[in-house]
């Protein structure tokens, strides 16, 4: 047989001190930063579109190829999507791309963290 149960409780609000919330906000800004600077994005290799992984361990690797070939070097380099001839210019590309999508992500963090250095009260 079914058994009802009645809970009954309540809240106060408490004072948060401003300082706890900004660390609070710091952290998911961070986060938030974090996942689009990783965030893996398509490159059109010969016609194809492949995914390029925009982890820090593979964009030290696309890096790393980029340094090791020789200029007009090819080799079959592993995407989501298969096998495909890459270039050292097509190394030199994806790192500008990934230069580019980690700085501007790290640009946003930066003004959203001045933004919090002049907080005084919290809103939701």
């Amino acid at each position: 047989f079914p058994v009802t149960i009645h809970v009954t409780g309540y809240y106060e609000k408490a004072p948060v001190d401003i300082e706890a919330i900004k660390g609070i906000l710091r952290a998911k800004i961070s986060d938030n930063r974090y996942m689009v600077e990783t965030k893996d994005f398509d490159y059109t290799l010969g016609g194809e579109t492949v995914t390029v992984d925009a982890s820090r361990q593979n964009r030290n690797n696309y890096f790393i190829k980029s340094l090791e070939l020789n200029d007009g070097e090819s080799i079959s380099w592993k995407y989501r999507q298969g096998w495909f001839t890459t270039s050292k210019t097509d190394f030199l590309n994806i790192n500008q791309l990934l230069k580019n999508q980690i700085q501007s992500s790290f640009d946003w963090e930066s003004q959203i963290h001045q933004q919090t250095l002049i907080m005084r009260t919290y809103r939701k």
